[in-house]
């Protein structure tokens, strides 16, 4: 039934209508016997004599008819007119939860205030025995006040019968309205009991709240393939990518309120959806407000220290010793989920056994990184500390940790002796302490346990899947463990020579065990590193690219191969496939610290400059101590137009590593823009005399070109040339050095030399485009090149390529005298513009506006 504006149902009369779905058309309406306006839900005609959806749509009214409750939509009346039933709700102003989203994600705090909401409507049609069971953004309306309202209940299932009073005898056969094997729902919102055709219960509801929940915090649904049969399958098999990874704004306690509501089985989501909303609301609690000083308020942090008070007392009176372990019960409520493993000590007798015992001490912390629930530091910055005598207590302050764990190791034979010692750093004491005697083969188990141990102690929460990856023995052979850790040994220095004798070393481990997937990714990290830091040729990404994915095809749930994987496809521009590979990395090693710094820098590159800041970040916290992470922060604060923490962030940099150009040349690079020219021009002089390196000298030749001696850009830039024959791979950011020679030949009335070059760049530019390079500063170069040669339309056509590609104007943006012939042109004004609206819209994003 099809009813037209003024046409009466009932006493009702038709204004217009609302929307139509599976369950009905709906029409704004009005009530003239008490002036009120109303929604009215009318079954089609087509289907009112459909037996089992005519019972639906009553059983809907009835529902809904039951609740009271300013979350869930008030239901006024039900008839029926000429075999049409309808329902007669409250009229609602304002828009669906999937209006809202299209795509996006909320702020942490909307978020939770829509979820509390949720959770309390649910909890109250719970208690009155009523499931859902077609939850989803599109059946959740947000009224103009922020009133958060549950829509049809139209697949509802009273799961509390009324039994009639009266003799056994007397009372009906129940019939189940939804027999077991009928699948009810909506795909990428229902539960895994759902799919597969149980009855569902209200644990069910819970579940699909989970799914939503998870998309207004990351902006993409928990579960979606390419078909429907996918997102089924991932419903049952898969966990979403964890909301810490896809938002890593979010509070680890927030996400596991989110990974708790989306356990594949009921049994082990939240019993009650007014737990759930207890949950939420001390979330809610521990989000920072906008301008808030602290995360909590004054009250909370007063109770919260009161609490620690009574804990330390606690923790003091329930030390004991049993079975030869030092154990402190109570203590592990009092640390920080933040350790750092400090390199074991080498107590064998032989010294060369020393790769042995740091190679326990990474592989110790890898197994580590694993747990979600803890923050692990890296081993870049924990190594520093190898013989060190400084107090744990300093130790922790410069890396930001509440424990620490230290150790040794003794190998003799086939015989080894591991002892480890989990450390309170605020007050010096035990925490949890073991020695294993074992023989040689027992080595992963230790590994194992010593890292359940730790989470034990600390209390952090380790799931199902993170167990069986920390239980799992990376080889069955000895000998080629033994090769693994001396190739790690040896790619860990970073020289030249060393790589080679890791990739050796690699190999070798290869020839003893075939199935060694950690092998493969040793190789897979070793041939990139080839390319990246020692100039070989293009062949060693494709050769690391292999090597990777033997790897991941032996072993899908190693992070290390993935790792792998996003190096090589980093370095060879790659970008896209990079941050695929970095974040199922990061998902299964939720501390991979090298993923996650390769996840900033990517990022960076790609121009998401708001995700590159929150990664980087990320990075930083597991790496205090590293410069790299500190860079990428400040040229993302740069290019994001936030130039005095920039400065502040590039600085620090360089105070953390002072031979390290690369920090220099970034802030060469800020100085520019900011039009601070004597600053920029003796930073690149620093810089030059630190390292010439690609990168330090094309910013040294532009920082003269602009604002020094271009005599001097000259010289730079012909110096430069020669680093790069044949080393494509490795770009800087900005035009390339042969279109800069060019540039200064035309300057100079050398046409024909300029001609050369620029034809040279184009080539190498086509080159890179079709190996699959996405760096921007592919497009950007071949635009320079046409601008230069007064061909406007292609260099304009390649400046919107490079803005799709990531461009956000740096390093110099449109100042570059590259594009000199352009400069008057609207085309590039508008250009300026679209810029400026990408940054505003990443710093909002990001906090800054």
């Amino acid at each position: 039934m099809t009813l037209a504006p003024g046409a009466r149902l009932g006493p009702y009369e038709i204004l217009s209508p609302l929307g139509a779905g599976g369950m009905g058309e709906v029409y704004r309406a009005r009530d003239p016997r008490l002036g009120r306006e109303v929604a009215i839900k009318v079954l089609p005609a087509a289907f009112s004599s459909d037996p089992d959806r005519l019972r639906r749509f009553e059983q809907e009214a009835k529902a809904a008819g039951s609740l009271n409750h300013p979350n869930i939509t008030a239901v006024y009346d039900v008839g029926s007119v000429d075999g049409a039933p309808y329902v007669v709700s409250e009229l609602l102003e304002g828009e669906t939860l999937r209006s809202i989203l299209a795509g996006r994600k909320l702020s942490t705090r909307k978020a939770i205030d829509y979820a509390v909401q949720i959770a309390h409507g649910l909890a109250a049609a719970h208690e009155k025995g009523i499931v859902h069971r077609d939850l989803k953004p599109e059946n959740l309306f947000v009224t103009k006040d922020g009133r958060v309202k549950i829509l049809d209940f139209g697949l509802a299932k009273l799961t509390r019968e009324e039994i009639p009073s009266g003799p056994a005898t007397q009372v009906p056969t129940q019939t189940a309205l939804t027999e077991p094997g009928v699948v009810m729902g909506t795909v990428g919102y229902i539960s895994p009991e759902q799919v597969r055709g149980s009855l569902a219960d209200a644990r069910s509801d819970i579940f699909s709240f989970g799914a939503i929940l998870y998309e207004m915090l990351s902006g993409n649904r928990a579960f979606q393939g390419g078909s429907t049969a996918d997102t089924i399958s991932a419903i049952l098999k898969e966990d979403p990518l964890d909301l810490t990874i896809a938002n890593p704004s979010i509070s680890t306690g927030l996400g596991r309120i989110v990974r708790h509501c989306l356990e594949k089985s009921p049994e082990e989501r939240f019993q009650s959806a007014q737990d759930l909303g207890f949950d939420l609301s001390v979330a809610a609690e521990e989000s920072p407000r906008p301008g808030a000083s602290s995360p909590r308020r004054t009250a909370l942090l007063s109770a919260a220290a009161v609490l620690a008070a009574l804990l330390v007392l606690v923790a003091v009176l329930l030390w004991r010793t049993r079975g030869g372990k030092t154990v402190r019960v109570g203590a592990s409520a009092l640390a920080r989920k933040s350790i750092a493993v400090l390199p074991f000590q080498n107590l064998s007798p032989e010294p060369e056994n020393a790769y042995f015992a740091d190679g326990m001490t990474e592989d110790i912390l890898t197994q580590l990184a694993k747990i979600r629930d803890l923050k692990v530091i890296s081993r870049s910055s924990v190594m520093q500390y190898k013989g060190t005598q400084k107090p744990i207590k300093a130790i922790a302050a410069e890396l930001g940790v509440g424990v620490i764990l230290e150790g040794s190791v003794r190998r003799s034979g086939d015989r080894v002796r591991i002892v480890g010692q989990l450390i309170d750093a605020r007050t010096d004491e035990h925490l949890w302490a073991e020695t294993y005697d074992r023989e040689l083969k027992d080595v992963f188990s230790i590994q194992s346990e010593v890292a359940q141990q730790i989470a034990a102690s600390l209390q952090a929460t380790l799931s199902p899947a993170e167990k069986k990856r920390i239980e799992q023995r990376p080889t069955e052979n000895l000998l080629a463990y033994d090769l693994y850790l001396k190739g790690r040994e040896h790619y860990n220095r970073l020289r030249k020579e060393d790589n080679e004798t890791a990739i050796e070393h690699f190999q070798k481990a290869l020839e003893a065990d075939p199935g060694f997937a950690l092998a493969y990714a040793g190789l897979g990290d070793a041939y990139a590193q080839r390319a990246l830091r020692f100039g070989f040729p293009q062949t060693s990404l494709d050769s690391s690219l292999e090597q990777s994915r033997k790897a991941i095809s032996l072993a899908p749930g190693l992070p290390e191969g993935h790792k792998a994987r996003g190096l090589a496809y980093q370095a060879k521009g790659a970008y896209r496939e990079s941050v695929e590979a970095n974040l199922r990395a990061v998902e299964l090693a939720p501390n991979h610290y090298a993923a996650i710094i390769n996840l900033g820098s990517t990022l960076f590159f790609l121009g998401r400059l708001d995700e590159s800041l929150r990664w980087s970040e990320r990075a930083s916290e597991l790496a205090p101590t590293s410069p790299l992470p500190v860079i990428v922060m400040g040229s993302a604060r740069a290019a994001l137009d936030d130039p005095s923490r920039a400065e502040a962030l590039l600085r620090r940099a360089v105070q953390l590593q002072p031979d390290l150009a690369q920090g220099r040349a970034q802030l060469v690079r800020l100085y520019l823009r900011l039009r601070r020219n004597r600053e920029a021009l003796e930073e690149a002089h620093n810089a030059l005399r630190i390292a010439s390196t690609d990168s330090t000298l094309v910013v040294a030749g532009e920082a003269e070109l602009l604002v020094g001696d271009p005599g001097r850009a000259r010289e730079i830039f012909e110096r430069f040339l020669p680093l790069i024959k044949g080393k494509r791979q490795s770009r800087t950011p900005g035009a390339g050095v042969e279109t800069h020679l060019a540039y200064l030949h035309l300057r100079a009335g050398r046409r024909r030399e300029a001609e050369a070059l620029l034809a040279e760049s184009l080539t190498a530019d086509q080159r890179q485009l079709e190996g699959g390079n996405q760096d921007w500063s592919v497009p950007f170069d071949t635009a320079c090149v046409h601008a230069l040669r007064g061909e406007k339309d292609e260099a304009f056509h390649w400046l919107d390529r490079s803005v799709e590609a990531g461009w956000r104007g740096w390093p110099l943006g449109t100042r570059s005298p590259l594009l000199d012939s352009v400069r008057s042109d609207p085309r590039l004004q508008q250009i300026e513009a679209r810029l400026q609206t990408l940054v505003s819209e990443m710093r909002k994003r990001a906090g800054l506006s």
